[in-house]
């Protein structure tokens, strides 16, 4: 009794296993038929259903486009823009007033400013921090006075950079400005150069005019019916020309303007006397000024 029941017992386990394998092989006839010889019912295969189409993963919207990346030479064609610019600071100035980074040493064109009530949010020292580095501002660039400015109020509208390739290449040429400042320098060289030469050729001279010996004074020619007379030196009265005046004295004449140069005897008994420079004074026979050439008369 104990074995026949130990029998059937094993029937239901195997008819179960059957039933298991052949849920698992539901769709094969020949693990079909091999159930049906053992006496296992095949459980009834519903035709498989096709799987609903996955949809395709909405794509994200694409981030809106950043500031355009300019150079420094270019900021002046964005004012009023939201702009990123490009650069290495060269020059950098702090007072109580502002923090300076300039793209140019003499802080003329375009430069970053950064306030002292936003001052805490940057590095300490900026104008230490990021004197030399090659970097990218971020902001609006406005118009102060005849500088373009752009003012920082948080870290994140500044970043360092490589520099590019290109950055340390010497260009043959520079912007208007540096141009002009790079002639003015060299024509200033030059005429440094120009006023030591000049300097030198003095000393030259000089040392020339101190070998030579001195020239002697060319003595006056006597011609017949002339008078030589010597030269005397300026007299202070000379300078009371003005006072001379037709009808004077030979006397009064000498002591207003001194001795002639030569005089010019006339045949007739009159003379004439020289003092250089287109000026003499004739003189009648009675030795009265006649006429006076080069003075003026009273």
């Amino acid at each position: 009794m104990c074995l026949a029941c130990g029998e059937r017992a094993r029937r239901r386990q195997t008819r179960r296993a059957l039933a298991v394998l052949a849920t698992l092989l539901a769709g094969s006839p020949a693990a079909s038929r091999s159930l049906a010889a053992e006496g296992v019912t095949p459980p009834a295969s519903n035709p498989a259903t096709p799987a609903a189409p996955t949809p395709p993963p909405e794509e994200a919207p694409a981030p809106p486009p950043g500031p355009a990346v300019i150079s420094v030479s270019e900021a002046k064609d964005h004012i009023g823009e939201e702009v990123t610019v490009e650069g290495r600071i060269v020059a950098t100035h702090a007072s109580p007033l502002s923090t300076i980074l300039s793209f140019r040493s003499d802080f003329n064109g375009f430069a970053a400013v950064i306030r002292p009530s936003d001052g805490g949010a940057f590095p300490s020292q900026p104008e230490e921090y990021y004197r030399g580095r090659w970097v990218r501002l971020t902001g609006r660039i406005v118009e102060n006075g005849k500088k373009l400015r752009m003012v920082l109020t948080s870290p994140r509208q500044i970043s360092i950079r490589e520099p590019p390739a290109s950055a340390d290449a010497p260009r043959p040429f520079g912007d208007s400005e540096e141009v002009t400042l790079e002639v003015l320098r060299r024509l200033t060289t030059i005429e440094e150069g120009l006023q030591q030469i000049a300097d030198r050729l003095d000393l030259i001279l000089v040392a020339l005019s101190e070998q030579q010996p001195p020239a002697q004074p060319a003595e006056p020619s006597i011609l017949p019916g002339r008078v030589p007379t010597v030269p005397s030196p300026p007299r202070a009265a000379y300078e009371s020309l003005r006072s001379l005046k037709r009808g004077m004295s030979a006397a009064d004449v000498e002591r207003l303007a001194g001795a002639p140069v030569f005089v010019d005897i006339a045949s007739e008994g009159g003379e004439t006397w020289y003092y250089g420079a287109g000026r003499s004074i004739t003189f009648n026979a009675r030795g009265r000024v006649e006429s006076l050439a080069g003075f003026q008369p009273h």
